[in-house]
């Protein structure tokens, strides 16, 4: 095979990789929580009697029970890329604490609270003061009073 015809090749293969790559779309999580829920959410993967996540669509919906703990089968659907929403079981929408999304502190919204090895991964769903109790039971200390 000549190298032209190879190159040719080659080329060919990256850009349909490329092309498949920013043409495919970022998966979504979806929280479900019952309605009015409020507290720490918590996702425990790989837990053999856990909910087997249907990962053959765009979305990832993560359906709360009352105890806010839901167990998975799978991996932890958190640690690749995606986007989130949240709501309601009634369909009411709920706040996410982004980067790009302003939330004051005293809004009931999803709030991260963080990773707990890669099994589990903590949220809460109300304000900051409740965000701070969830990572002093995450994490296992309390935080100093702020000043």
């Amino acid at each position: 095979m000549s190298r032209s015809i190879l190159a040719l090749l080659t080329g060919t293969v990256l850009l349909s990789l490329v092309f498949r790559f920013c043409s495919s779309s970022t998966p979504e999580i979806v929280f479900i929580f019952p309605n009015n829920f409020r507290g720490t959410a918590k996702i425990r993967a790989e837990q053999p009697n856990g909910l087997k996540l249907d990962r053959t669509q765009s979305n990832v919906e993560l359906q709360f029970p009352p105890s806010g703990v839901l167990d998975i089968q799978d991996r932890l659907p958190s640690l690749e890329w995606h986007r989130v929403s949240a709501r309601y079981e009634s369909g009411e929408k709920i706040l996410i604490v982004q980067p790009d999304n302003k939330v004051s502190e005293s809004q009931i919204a999803l709030r991260p609270v963080g990773l707990a090895g890669e099994k589990e991964d903590w949220y809460v769903v109300g304000t900051y003061d409740d965000l701070k109790r969830a990572m002093e039971e995450k994490r296992g200390f309390k935080f100093p009073p702020e000043k």
